[in-house]
C-alpha cells in the first residue's frame, strides 16, 4: 500500500455506549486498525446523549444520530414479567412481518450527515454493518450516489438467519441481493455463512470473506477456584435458545448425588425463561454491567455454559464463545454437535460438548467440568488457536482486506 492515509467511514447502528457484541466488534476495528494508514469516522445510533469512547493512541470521530421513527422495536434492557416480555417479543414479530423499517428515521439522518461530511472529507472506503438492515441501506444508497467503494459486514446471516420466520426471510431476499450487487466485498463471521452466499450468488465476482468475532482482553483466568462449583452463563436467551435441558441435567445430577452443591450465575441475563423450583436457590442473577465487568466474572467461574439451539442454517458461533475461550475456563457447550461452535470448542480443547437437547450428554459434560474443579485443574487449552481470536489479530486481517481494496479502487 502507498504511504497515503486512507479515509474510512463506518456506518453502524451498534457502537458504544450501546451494549452489544456487535458494538464490541465495530469498536475493535476503530481501536486496532493502523492510525498511520486509516483516518476513521463513524456514524452511529444513540437516542440518548453519548460520550465517544476514548481509545489510547487512537484519534477518530463519531457522530451519534437518534432514530426519530414512530414505530420502533421493543427493547429488553430491564427486567420484566414473563407476560410483558412475551408481549414485547410479539410486538417485534408483528413489526418484522409487516415489513416496518424501524430504523428508517436514523437512516434519513445518516444520509444527510454523509452529505455534510463529504463537503470536506470524502471517504476512500465505506464499511456498513448488519444488523440493522438500515446501516447497509445507507451504505448502498451513498455508494451509488457518490461512487464510494462499499464493504458489507454481515455479523448475522440475512436470509439464512434462524431468528427470522419464513415470510421475513422471503422479504429479505431482494435486500440481500442488493447487498451482494452493491458491495465491493462482503465480510461474514463463519465459513458456512461464506459458503451459503457463494452458493446462492454464484455469479457474484467479488471477495466473500470470513472475519470471525473475537474477544478483547488478555487471555487467561484468575487462577483460582470457587468454594462452590460455579457455572456461569453470560449470553442471552431467546426463541428456542433456553436452558431447559441443561436444568434437567442439573436436577438429575443433584438427585443422583453426583453434585452436592452448585452455583448458577447469570450476569446481565434477562430472566425470560423458566427456572424449576428445585433450582431457584442455586441461581444468581447479577444486574446488567459493562463488558469489562462481565469478563471479570467469567474469568472467576469454574465452568462456562454455552447454549445454542439447533438450526437448519449452519455457522452460528454465538459471539459469547470467543469471550469464553479468552477467559480460558472449561466450557460446557450445549450445542448442535455438527456445527461450528462444537468444532471450535473441540479444536481449542476448551471443554465438553453435548447435543443441545440430549440430557444424558449434557449431564456428562457437567460432570466433566465438575471433575476438573474437584481436582483444581483446567483443560489443556490450545492457546495458539485461542490467541488467534483476539480482536487485535482479527482487525489486522480486516486491515489487510482494506489495504487490498484501497489499492484496487485508488
Amino acid at each position: 500500500m502507498n504511504n497515503i492515509r486512507r479515509k474510512l467511514l463506518i456506518i453502524t447502528t451498534y457502537f458504544p455506549p450501546v451494549q452489544s457484541v456487535a458494538s464490541q466488534r465495530i469498536i475493535s476495528f476503530v481501536k486496532y486498525l493502523s492510525p498511520e494508514k486509516y483516518d476513521i469516522k463513524v456514524i452511529a445510533w444513540s437516542d440518548d446523549p453519548a460520550v465517544i469512547p476514548e481509545l489510547a493512541g487512537v484519534s477518530y470521530e463519531v457522530v451519534y444520530l437518534p432514530n426519530p421513527a414512530l414505530l420502533k422495536r421493543a427493547e429488553f434492557k430491564r427486567p420484566a414479567s414473563a407476560f410483558f416480555h412475551k408481549v414485547k417479543a410479539l410486538y417485534n414479530v408483528v413489526l418484522a412481518l409487516a415489513g416496518i423499517n424501524e430504523m428508517s428515521g436514523w437512516g434519513r439522518l445518516a444520509d444527510k450527515e454523509i452529505s455534510r461530511i463529504l463537503n470536506d472529507w470524502k471517504p476512500d472506503l465505506m464499511l456498513a454493518t448488519y444488523p440493522y438492515s438500515e446501516a447497509l441501506k445507507v451504505g448502498i444508497r451513498n455508494a451509488r450516489k457518490y461512487g464510494i467503494p462499499f464493504i458489507a459486514d454481515l455479523r448475522d446471516g440475512i436470509t439464512n438467519n434462524s431468528s427470522h420466520g419464513f415470510l421475513v426471510r422471503k422479504r429479505l431476499q431482494s435486500f440481500e441481493a442488493q447487498v451482494m450487487l452493491s458491495s465491493r466485498a462482503i465480510l461474514t463471521v463463519s465459513k458456512p455463512l461464506v459458503d451459503y452466499l457463494k452458493l446462492h450468488y454464484p455469479s457474484i465476482d467479488k471477495p466473500i470473506l470470513e472475519l470471525r468475532n473475537g474477544y478483547d482482553f488478555v487471555p487467561g483466568n484468575s487462577g483460582t477456584f470457587n468454594d462452590v462449583f460455579t457455572i456461569c452463563y453470560a449470553g442471552t436467551f431467546y426463541g428456542d435458545r433456553k436452558p431447559t435441558r441443561f436444568f434437567e441435567a442439573v436436577i438429575m445430577l443433584l438427585k443422583q448425588g453426583r453434585i452436592k452443591n452448585i452455583r448458577l450465575q447469570f450476569p446481565g441475563v434477562l430472566k425470560n425463561f423458566h427456572i424449576p423450583e428445585a433450582l431457584e436457590k442455586y441461581c444468581e442473577f447479577i444486574p446488567k454491567m459493562s463488558y469489562d465487568k462481565v469478563i471479570q466474572i467469567i474469568r472467576k467461574a469454574d465452568a462456562l455454559l454455552l447454549v445454542l439451539d439447533k438450526s437448519v442454517y449452519k455457522g452460528a458461533y454465538s459471539a459469547k464463545i470467543f469471550d469464553y475461550l479468552g477467559a480460558m475456563r472449561p466450557v460446557i457447550a450445549v450445542v448442535d454437535k455438527d456445527d461450528v461452535a462444537a468444532r471450535l470448542i473441540q479444536d481449542c480443547r476448551a471443554g465438553f460438548v453435548a447435543g443441545w437437547d440430549n440430557v444424558p450428554e449434557i449431564s456428562e459434560a457437567i460432570t466433566g467440568a465438575l471433575k476438573l474443579w474437584e481436582e483444581k485443574k483446567l483443560p489443556g487449552f490450545d492457546r495458539e488457536i485461542i490467541e488467534a481470536h483476539h480482536r487485535k489479530v482479527l482487525a489486522q486481517r480486516l486491515e489487510n482486506i482494506l489495504d487490498g481494496l484501497s489499492e484496487k479502487y485508488a
